[in-house]
C-alpha cells in the first residue's frame, strides 16, 4: 500500500511537472507574442511619424518651391519693366535730340528766312514777298501743330512708373484671400527722379517684407505707406495687424538681413517694431536726391 501511495504521489508530482512546464512553454509563447505586437506598434507608430514627416516636408516643400517661382516671376516682371523703361528712355532721348535738330534746321531757317524777306520788302515785289512769306509761315505752323501731336500721343504708349509698379506689387498679394493688402504713396514724392540702384533696392525689400507677412504674420489687414518727410527724403512703411512677436527674443532670419544688407547700399536703416498680438511694422528712410 505504500508503494502504490508512493507511486501514486510520484505520478502526481509527474503530471504536476509536465504541467508546470507545459504553463511555462505557454507563458513564453504569450511572452514572445506580448514582444511581438510591442515592436510591431513601435514599429507602426515611427512609421506613421515617419509618414507625417515626409507628408509635411513636401508641403513646405511645395510652398517654398511656389514662393520661390512667385518670387521669381516679380523679379523677372520687374527686371523687364525696367529693361522696358530703359529702352523707352533711350528712344525718348534719340527722338527728343532729333526733335531739336528739326527745330533748329526747320522752323529757325524757316523763321530766319521770313526774317530776312520782311526785311527786304519794297512796293514793286511786295506781293511776291508776301505770297512766298505766307509759304513759309504755313510750313512752320504745319511742323509745330504735326510736332504737338506726336508728342501728345506719345503719352499714351508710356508705361506705368515706378509708382505705379509699387501699387502692382501690393495688389498682387491680395492673391492671399485671408489678408487684405493695401498702399498709401504720397503724390509730393518724386519717384521717377530715383535712381535704377534705389528703385531696385526698395522695390527687393518690399518684396521680401510681404513675403513675410504672408508666410508669418496671420494678419487680416497689410498697409504700405510711401510718406513725404521733406524735398530731401520720403519714408517707407510696411504695417499689419498679425500676430506679431518679440523683436528682442526672436531669431533674425535671412530675409530680415537681406532687407538690412540692401538697406545698407542706400545708406538707409530698417527699423523693426513688433509685439505679440499687436502687429508688425518695418519702416526705412530714403534719401531722394
Amino acid at each position: 500500500m505504500i508503494n502504490n501511495d508512493i507511486n501514486t504521489i510520484r505520478s502526481k508530482f509527474a503530471r504536476l511537472q509536465y504541467e508546470s512546464d507545459s504553463l511555462i512553454r505557454s507563458n513564453q509563447i504569450l511572452k514572445d507574442q506580448n514582444n511581438l505586437i510591442t515592436y510591431a506598434s513601435i514599429a507602426l507608430f515611427f512609421s506613421f511619424i515617419g509618414i507625417l514627416c515626409i507628408v509635411f516636408y513636401r508641403s513646405k516643400a511645395k510652398e517654398i518651391a511656389l514662393v520661390q517661382m512667385y518670387q521669381k516671376d516679380t523679379e523677372n516682371y520687374y527686371d523687364s519693366i525696367i529693361h522696358i523703361q530703359n529702352s523707352i528712355t533711350r528712344a525718348q532721348e534719340l527722338e527728343r535730340k532729333k526733335f531739336a535738330k528739326e527745330l533748329h534746321d526747320g522752323v529757325l531757317n524757316k523763321l530766319f528766312v521770313t526774317r530776312f524777306s520782311l526785311l527786304q520788302l519794297e512796293n514793286d515785289n511786295l506781293e511776291t514777298i508776301k505770297e512766298s512769306l505766307v509759304k513759309e509761315v504755313q510750313e512752320v505752323e504745319r511742323f509745330i501743330r504735326n510736332s504737338s501731336h506726336a508728342l501728345y500721343n506719345e503719352e499714351k504708349f508710356l508705361i506705368s512708373n515706378f509708382g505705379q509698379l509699387l501699387e502692382e506689387l501690393v495688389y498682387m498679394q491680395n492673391r492671399n484671400v485671408s489678408t487684405v493688402f493695401d498702399c498709401k504713396i504720397d503724390s509730393k514724392i518724386e519717384l521717377e527722379k530715383l535712381s535704377h540702384k534705389i528703385k531696385v533696392n526698395i522695390y527687393r525689400v518690399l518684396q521680401e517684407a510681404f513675403q513675410n507677412v504672408q508666410k508669418y504674420a496671420e494678419a487680416r489687414e497689410c498697409r504700405l505707406i510711401v510718406e513725404y518727410l521733406s524735398n530731401d527724403y520720403f519714408r517707407i512703411e510696411v504695417v499689419d495687424n498679425g500676430k506679431g512677436f518679440n523683436v528682442k527674443s526672436a531669431k533674425r532670419g535671412l530675409g530680415i538681413k537681406n532687407m538690412e544688407d540692401r538697406l545698407r547700399v542706400l545708406n538707409s536703416k530698417l527699423i523693426l517694431k513688433s509685439k505679440k498680438g499687436a502687429g508688425t511694422s518695418i519702416s526705412f528712410t530714403i534719401r531722394n536726391n
